[in-house]
């Protein structure tokens, strides 16, 4: 691969970071077969959630015609199926923000939580990709998405975080195999723009293709009626995601600054795998939380559906900070023991922990894992009971009703 490439994936990595995609963003990843080979060009990776892109980049000073180009979109698909079998059963060395390198370990990879993305990289008209060829990229066990770096950075304006980008990809690879065969005319053309037609359809659905047909692609202008027929909605969910930065910045904290020994950075991984809408049902919590010193203490606990875990959030106020991590183990544990005691709980939960006093915060990390506390006492489950009460079912909405 030439310099001039390089310069392109360099590019889109600084890209990513610019997003709140940064701090899970890795580039030249390698592993050994005996040799040393690629893994794709640019991967997003927080815990079990992977996906990698190979970019295909057209040199504009190139006299070939853009059919030559065009194929190697399909050297890409074989590339990223090759990519697939590679973090399933390889371990691949990988170079993070701050360049150093990090280790993927084949134990987190889930066939259902990979994705593949082809990145076109032209500032030229191109040719039709073959009709044959964009079919078998959606008849992978996986999904894989072809488009533009322009598309990718449209779709960037509605989806800003790992879970949500891997969630579109594998929803867009259903939606457009159902209905491909009807109309390959949409999506071989790469200059159309459609991504931002095909993500407009998705939001105004709150994250669905569900009844969407070829048809709905007949009307003009998708993307812009929507961001005009939304716009009100779509600025009252923008300032509630914008309150959610608090959560990326504690991320950004704890990936920077790991605790002592600390190899696997669980505790910024466990937050990053909330949606953005996740995010918004608990940071109005730790926001209210952190403004509110009425009382001595104050906690709440949320579940992880993906992760099968539960994060508990203590606070309190104007009290000795070394305090804290007791007082947040034994919050942590009660927690625990309510799990394990009502719905046979085998996971982990997360700790976190934040004393209020003189306007300074101060936190405390700790996991506590399931496996490690098999006994307890009724009368630590009774307590249990006065600090955490049944969880509430809370739905997941794009646009606030």
């Amino acid at each position: 691969m030439n310099k001039v490439e390089n310069k392109s994936e360099e590019l889109f990595k600084e890209l990513c970071n610019q997003q709140y995609l940064k701090g899970f963003v890795f580039h030249s990843p390698k592993y050994y077969d005996p040799t040393e080979k690629e893994a794709g060009d640019v991967v997003l990776w927080i815990r079990n959630y992977l996906i990698v892109f190979e970019i295909v980049w057209r040199n504009p000073s190139s006299q070939a015609s853009t059919k030559s180009f065009i194929r190697r979109v399909s050297e890409k698909r074989k590339q990223l199926e090759n990519d697939f079998k590679t973090y399933r059963d390889k371990q691949v060395l990988l170079i993070n923000e701050e360049s150093k390198r990090v280790e993927y370990s084949k134990d987190n990879f889930v066939d259902g939580n990979f994705a593949g993305v082809i990145i076109v990289d032209s500032d030229i008209e191109l040719e039709e990709i073959h009709k044959k060829s964009y079919k078998k990229t959606l008849e992978n066990n996986f999904s894989i998405a072809t488009m533009t770096k322009n598309d990718f950075e449209d779709l960037l304006i509605e989806i800003d975080t790992i879970p949500d980008l891997l969630y579109y990809l594998k929803d867009r690879q259903d939606f457009l195999k159902s209905i491909y065969s009807h109309c390959p005319e949409k999506f071989i053309n790469l200059n159309l723009q459609i991504e931002r037609d095909i993500i407009a359809l998705y939001k105004r659905k709150s994250n669905s293709f569900d009844q969407y047909t070829c048809d709905d692609f007949l009307v003009e202008n998708i993307w812009d009626t929507y961001r005009e027929e939304f716009k009100d909605k779509i600025e009252i969910r923008d300032s509630e995601n914008i309150q959610t930065s608090m959560v990326d910045d504690l991320i950004d904290s704890l990936l920077k600054n790991p605790l002592e020994n600390e190899i696997i950075p669980l505790r910024a991984w466990e937050l990053g795998h909330f949606s953005r809408r996740e995010r918004v049902m608990f940071s109005k919590k730790i926001s209210d939380a952190l403004n509110d010193s009425r009382n001595e203490t104050r906690q709440f606990a949320f579940f992880n559906s993906s992760t099968g875990c539960w994060l508990v959030f203590y606070f309190q106020y104007n009290t000795d900070s070394e305090e804290l991590l007791d007082n947040l183990q034994s919050m942590t544990n009660l927690k625990m023991i309510k799990e394990m005691q009502e719905k046979s709980f085998k996971y982990s939960v997360f700790g976190y922990g934040f004393n209020i006093s003189n306007g300074e915060i101060t936190i405390n990390l700790i996991i506590e894992d399931a496996e490690n506390n098999q006994s307890y006492t009724e009368k630590q489950y009774e307590e249990s009971l006065k600090y955490f009460g049944k969880p509430q079912e809370h739905e997941i909405y794009e646009f606030t009703e």
